[in-house]
């Protein structure tokens, strides 16, 4: 009688410190960053964080999953995101754009990293990181096979193309990964080419123009003259996201062999001081590499 008892009153003890789903919501909101699984490194421990937001996933309907990605704090809303993505439920492309309307940064911890990141970028890569796994699932992780269907994964999948062509498309500029994901995920039909052109004449995106280089020299090398001769040394590269485009820019330019856009290239370097932002990286990536003087 007495372990009844005994069993029966843990059983109210928990039955009355066990968090409601308002409960969850609120301390979720409060903590107020965005937690992969594991945090702390390969040593590290499943976050609190995260475990409270799989403790809710169990106790609500997909209606209310759903209901939860429109949620005013940011951290609730790409949870659910993330649990509606990696369900099958929703529409990743959505998700995306109304991440990009609201163009907010939230605080994340990812292993050991902790830092602040765009929640759009958050839900590009969530969609990302998951058709990527599923691909390298039947095959051992640096294996070439496994390596061949990560590319297959993300050049044929529909929903891919259709947050790439996003990327490619919005008014907004984006987080600089973003290009580089999107324009290394496949070759664009041909219908899409006046569009990057945009991004790399008018926007003096970097990653446009690298993919330029790769599939359209020399077909462009007249306007790619025209551009790097003139508004190229002209612009400016101010914001941090110009910054890597001004490197890739750089990079490309260094590595080609004509003379011209190398001395291009240095008299950029010795007029645009911006890349002082990073002058650490830009005197290894290529002030030294290329044995620049300036």
């Amino acid at each position: 009688m007495r372990n009844l008892l005994t069993l029966l009153l843990f059983c109210f003890t928990l039955f009355c410190t066990a968090q409601t789903k308002g409960e969850l919501i609120k301390e979720i909101s409060k903590t107020n960053s965005f937690h992969d699984k594991q945090i702390g490194g390969a040593s590290g421990i499943i976050s609190p964080q995260y475990s409270n937001f799989k403790k809710l996933r169990g106790m609500i309907t997909d209606e209310e999953l759903e209901a939860l990605t429109h949620h005013e704090n940011a951290v609730v809303r790409l949870y659910a995101k993330q649990w509606m993505i990696n369900e099958g439920k929703g529409d990743s492309a959505q998700f995306f754009l109304e991440e990009i309307e609201k163009d907010e940064f939230v605080e994340t911890f990812s292993g050991c990293i902790l830092s602040d990141d765009k929640t759009y970028s958050i839900v590009y890569h969530k969609y990302w990181g998951k058709i990527r796994m599923e691909a390298l699932e039947p095959f051992d992780y640096d294996s070439q096979q496994g390596k061949a269907a990560v590319t297959e994964v993300f050049k044929e999948d529909k929903k891919m193309q259709e947050l790439d062509s996003i990327v490619l498309y919005t008014d907004k500029p984006l987080f600089w990964l973003l290009y580089i994901r999107a324009f290394e995920n496949r070759k664009f039909n041909e219908k899409h080419l006046p569009q990057i052109k945009k991004l790399a004449f008018e926007k003096h995106n970097g990653y446009a123009f690298k993919y330029l280089f790769n599939y359209y020299m020399p077909e462009l090398k007249s306007e790619m003259d025209d551009y790097f001769n003139g508004e190229f040394l002209k612009h400016t590269f101010e914001s941090n996201d110009e910054v890597f485009y001004l490197n890739e820019i750089l990079v490309l330019l260094l590595e080609t062999k004509d003379k011209h856009y190398r001395e291009i290239a240095v008299a950029k370097l010795k007029s645009d001081k911006s890349w002082e932002q990073r002058s650490a990286w830009f005197h290894n990536n290529i002030i030294s590499y290329y044995n620049i003087e300036l």
